[in-house]
């Protein structure tokens, strides 16, 4: 860092004069604008021949406004014959320096107004993500959000996770993982973590942070077939008040944010909770002419609009955490509870925002759970004709009421409330083959010739090869 004994005599009378302070990255100082009392810097440019301190302010109008050079270095011989033999570097070297000034001036400018524009700051997110990875922009809107909700989780008692899911690699996944991986509070990017793992990662994150990292957790369906106790840590995870896991040597701790990531969907009923605490991405291949940019043509530009808006989205967190504790967002009527409980940060979030962004959040939220809900209602039917081949066995027919008490028996599976009204209704679905009669409940008799009403191995020999797919 640069010492301000070292500064040539005019730099020296600006610093001590006018409150400077040092910059711990770039070679200068930040000053308050002695004409009109706003944010200004004070920076060494390099050039081949010389060194130039220069001085300007962010107020447009300001007689200080634009670079004026204040002090002159001059350079030693030998010093100049190195420059002049790398001209490219040291102007390059340059350029990077200025760009970091601007960028870290803008911010301070920011946070000198006690009436910052939070909904160009979440434009900003959303912009980001959109250039990057092929997404709607209501899955944009929703991820701004949830960024944002990272900053502020002290304020909330319950967080959602982001599900991305693709049926294929190689769509999208990784790309959104990564951007987040340079907004949100306190990130943590895992692959194959074991139960343990998680709950100390929490423990220690509160401990030295205060809040839990935001865990960014890919091939999410792969972990859960070999370590099918992790399903707890994030089921409790999502919920502050009283999610802890108990565990032989203590409680511990399991409420984060999360974004996870994984082929195919989360099926099945020992999956439906998790679901349930999601927004789901469906990530798809982009045509030619849909493709984003590629992030790593781009990383320094990323990283360093990335330092801004995450020193913005600090500062938010700091001056509204009060507000935000104390917000009880309006909620759309078409959300369950669990999609009330996930949603409320997010639109406490999006009122505090302001401008278009409340009705942009509902909307937004509003379409994706509705779009899950009915692709939920397409996966449970495709399980449930499944769950009735391995209730059947190699029964060739089965009593409707044997069949319900035997779902309802499964408790990996949604079917503790099943009744054979609603089996029938959903099996109606179905056809037993193409152009064939639907799967509805058949009269039967026992070997004692009594009546009784239930269905027949043959109606779902069809069904479940066409749909064995289906169910990953």
């Amino acid at each position: 860092m640069v010492d301000p004994r070292d500064f040539p005599e005019e730099v020296n009378k600006l610093f001590n004069k006018h409150k400077g302070t040092l910059s711990n990255t770039y070679e200068g100082f930040f000053f308050e604008c002695p004409e009109c009392k706003g944010p200004a810097i004070c920076r060494l440019e390099q050039t081949v021949t010389d060194n130039c301190w220069l001085t300007h302010c962010e107020t447009t109008g300001c007689k200080l406004h634009g670079e004026q050079e204040i002090a002159v270095v001059e350079l030693e011989i030998e010093e100049q014959a190195v420059r002049k033999q790398n001209p490219q570097r040291y102007h390059r070297e340059r350029d990077e320096t200025i760009a970091g000034f601007e960028s870290m001036l803008r911010v301070a400018a920011e946070i000198a107004r006690p009436d910052t524009d939070y909904t160009k700051l979440l434009d900003r997110i959303v912009d980001m993500i959109r250039a990057y990875v092929f997404v709607g922009r209501e899955e944009a809107v929703i991820t701004a959000l949830w960024i944002t909700h990272t900053w502020c989780l002290p304020a909330s008692n319950h967080t959602p996770y982001i599900y991305l899911r693709s049926a294929l690699p190689s769509e999208g996944k990784s790309v959104m993982m990564e951007i987040a991986s340079y907004l949100v509070a306190r990130p943590l990017p895992i692959h194959d973590p074991t139960p343990a793992a998680i709950a100390h990662r929490v423990t220690r994150s509160i401990m030295m942070h205060g809040e839990a990292p935001t865990f960014l957790w890919d091939e999410i369906d792969t972990v859960f077939e070999r370590r099918s106790e992790l399903r707890e840590y994030v089921n409790m995870g999502h919920q502050r008040d009283g999610s802890v896991v108990l565990r032989v040597y203590g409680d511990y701790a399991v409420y984060s944010p999360k974004m996870l990531a994984g082929l195919t969907n989360l099926t099945g009923g020992r999956m439906a909770t998790i679901r349930s605490r999601a927004f789901r991405f469906d990530m798809l291949e982009p045509l030619e002419a849909e493709r984003p940019l590629n992030i790593s043509d781009n990383r320094d530009a990323i990283l360093r609009e990335a330092g801004e808006i995450t020193l913005l989205l600090n500062v938010m967190a700091e001056r509204h955490m009060e507000y935000l504790k104390q917000s009880r967002p309006v909620m759309p009527n078409d959300l369950d509870m669990r999609g009330r409980d996930i949603s409320r940060p997010l639109f406490a979030i999006a009122d505090l925002v302001g401008g278009d962004w409340p009705d942009k959040a509902r909307n937004a939220i509003s379409a994706i759970r509705h779009r899950m809900n009915q692709n939920e209602m397409a996966e449970e039917k495709v399980l449930l004709l499944f769950d009735i081949r391995a209730v059947m066995g190699i029964k060739q027919e089965i009593p409707t009421a044997l069949l319900v008490e035997r779902l309802r028996e499964r408790t990996d599976s949604p079917w503790s409330q099943i009744t054979p009204r609603k089996l029938a209704i959903m099996l109606h679905d179905f056809s037993e083959h193409p152009g064939g009669p639907r799967i509805t409940p058949q009269v039967m008799r026992d070997h004692k010739g009594k009546q009784y009403r239930g269905y027949r191995r043959s109606q779902f020999r069809d069904p479940w090869k066409r749909y064995r797919g289906r169910l990953k």
